[in-house]
């Protein structure tokens, strides 16, 4: 056979073994190539995305339920002061907290149902001014039963008998709170009853400016 055909088959058999080879390769190596490529980011990188995605959804702010408020309240109340709020609280609330109203607060004065805000000053006005006489605005508390006084009769003065009065009363006196209301009849126990206004100040925590406040408010009744 002439050398030139010959070496023509051999470089055909040698291409066809190589094709056949180049195919077993792509065969064998097939299954691996398919999920070369990454499907989900790392656990750091996703976790800076997620707390991202939060905080992008909740506007970056601090949940208003966790809030506190401030609020300073003074004026007609029995216990001024600084108090908690939430957002959203209405004025009743920080009143409440303060112990209520007292006996000269004017309560028509004040919108109860007016939304607080931050760092809010309240003061409950009074229902007289400087120079009036409180005993002529208190309501007068009367007996289960007992009539109001007809026209044309005089009526009693609408002050506190601290020698009658309970813890209640008592706290409705500015600048009196449940611990002074209880040694206000701790003391009249003691003594018996108050002969007059001014012996209140033998109760501990009494000075003589509170007694100047609460002296136009109150009276005594069966002492000693």
């Amino acid at each position: 056979m002439n050398p030139q055909k010959k070496q023509g088959i051999l470089y055909y058999f040698l291409g066809v073994l190589l094709l056949l080879a180049a195919f077993g390769l792509i065969a064998l190596f097939k299954g691996r190539w398919k999920d070369t490529n990454p499907t989900s980011v790392a656990g750091p990188a996703l976790s800076w995305r997620q707390e991202q995605r939060s905080a992008d959804a909740g506007g970056g702010k601090v949940s208003s339920e966790s809030e506190i408020w401030y609020v300073y309240i003074t004026g007609e109340v029995v216990r001024p002061g600084v108090y908690e709020v939430s957002p959203g609280d209405r004025m009743y609330l920080a009143v409440e907290k303060a112990g209520g109203f007292t006996l000269q607060a004017d309560t028509q004065g004040v919108n109860l149902a007016s939304p607080l805000q931050d760092a809010m000053h309240i003061k409950i006005p009074a229902r007289f001014s400087p120079g009036e006489n409180p005993s002529d605005t208190l309501e007068l508390k009367r007996a289960p039963g007992e009539r109001s006084p007809s026209p044309g009769t005089s009526a009693l003065p609408s002050l506190l008998d601290i020698n009658s009065a309970g813890v209640e009363d008592l706290e409705r006196l500015p600048g009196i709170g449940p611990v002074l209301a209880r040694r206000i009849l701790e003391t009249r126990k003691e003594l018996g009853g108050f002969k007059n206004p001014g012996e209140i100040l033998k109760v501990p925590g009494i000075g003589s400016k509170r007694l100047e406040t609460i002296t136009p408010l109150i009276t005594v009744g069966a002492g000693r």
